[in-house]
């Protein structure tokens, strides 16, 4: 993933995706390789702190590639990621191709049977919060 930009996307729907990352103004496109939806949960308890999960943005599993091309006025803004945000990032990926390259195309991520019931009813809720947010714009 050398050379690459990568970027944190926060799109019109509130969809907030990370992504090596690439615009051609001339064409008012944005193209995102690899990207992944962000859910991000604040706790209200300090010590588990806030949550965040990663999650392929496309149906990896039925696309040749793990790339989208879209529309510029489709992006609401973008951010630089933390240095550590980046490194998880890459780490998620390099080890989504490899047991893709292991398993091969029938299974990418893990499914919801390799994780526990906390933890699947984790991602339900913050799902459940991102689909009844306000939208601002």
């Amino acid at each position: 993933m050398e050379n690459k930009e990568i970027k944190i996307v926060r799109l019109k729907s509130g969809e907030d995706v990370i992504a090596s990352f690439t615009e051609d103004k001339k064409e008012k496109k944005v193209t995102l390789e690899n990207p992944m939806h962000i859910i991000f949960k604040r706790t209200p308890s300090q010590k588990a702190g806030p949550m965040m999960y990663m999650l392929p943005w496309l149906p990896v599993e039925m696309v040749q590639d793990d790339i989208a091309l879209i529309d510029s006025i489709n992006v609401l803004t973008i951010f630089e990621p933390k240095g550590e945000m980046k490194e998880y990032y890459e780490n998620i990926v390099i080890d989504a191709k490899q047991r893709m390259e292991e398993i091969g195309e029938d299974k990418i991520f893990e499914d919801e049977s390799d994780l526990d019931e906390d933890e699947i009813s984790e991602i339900r809720q913050a799902l459940k919060e991102k689909r009844t947010l306000k939208r601002v714009h």
